[in-house]
């Protein structure tokens, strides 16, 4: 049996995790939410990767919770089922190097939480993302109701809530839910592949430390309090071999050569 989700590197130091259940458009099974909380863990361990891209293909991203599986569960397979759609996405939120959604196609429910877990999303002209919950009798309760307002605003996330509507990947590039769109002609994996090549050449010390410090930050209301927080995982840094390595290399006009350490 093919394995439901698909990891490669997508450039140097970038993992790529594509979900493979083409035949139901990449819904998400238990299997598949297991795959991702240790894809998760193993990329934290891994000291070598800077960055993770998840995508589907071009007809979807992901379209959710399977239905279709769905219809039979038992009271304790639905509470099973959304414990482990919760585990998915916290793995996701919590991973410790930049992570990027590439969403092509259509991405609903569960499928749009775990890109609303990711730290930005790039989208295409045939994306088309909903949450659809409330108008099965629900509410986007894998993360939805937490992280879209976040990621957009109360008011936003309200509209797109409360009316299960559509938006396409123009929409959603406008509204602010997705940081890149694709160029004609082009998917999103393409636009988010530039991306994560830029990235892959910063210092993986400096990411990592730099994502901490701004989840940190984005707990505390106070802009002095926030500042003093996030000190913590700037100062060591100043001693890091790669920040000596980015100034010698600003001295001699080369880039830098950044090994982690």
């Amino acid at each position: 049996m093919a394995s439901c989700l698909l990891v490669s590197q997508l450039t140097k130091g970038v993992t790529l995790a594509r979900f493979n259940r083409p035949e139901r458009l990449h819904a998400l099974s238990e299997e598949m939410a297991g795959s991702i909380i240790e894809l998760c863990r193993n990329v934290n361990a891994d000291k070598s990767c800077v960055g993770v891209v998840f995508t589907g293909d071009t007809r979807a991203f992901s379209t959710g919770r399977d239905l279709k599986l769905s219809a039979s569960h038992s009271e304790s397979d639905v509470r099973r089922y959304m414990d482990l759609a919760c585990e998915s996405v916290l793995a996701v939120a919590e991973l410790e190097v930049p992570s990027c959604a590439a969403v092509d196609g259509h991405c609903l429910g569960w499928g749009f939480e775990l890109a609303l877990a990711c730290d930005f999303r790039a989208v295409s002209k045939s994306t088309r993302m909903r949450l659809p919950e409330t108008s099965l009798g629900l509410f986007p309760g894998a993360g939805g109701a937490v992280l879209l307002p976040r990621v957009v605003g109360q008011s936003i996330a309200n509209d797109l809530i409360y009316t299960a509507r559509e938006i396409s990947g123009r929409e959603a590039y406008d509204l602010g839910l997705a940081s890149r769109i694709s160029n004609e002609g082009e998917t999103a994996l393409d636009a988010a592949t530039v991306v994560m090549k830029a990235i892959s050449q910063n210092a993986p010390l400096a990411l990592r430390a730099g994502k901490k410090a701004m989840k940190a930050a984005d707990s505390i209301s106070n802009v002095r309090e926030a500042l003093a927080a996030t000190r913590a995982f700037r100062d060591p840094l100043s001693a890091s071999a790669d920040h000596k390595e980015a100034l010698l290399a600003f001295k001699e006009r080369r880039k830098p050569v950044f090994k982690g350490e």
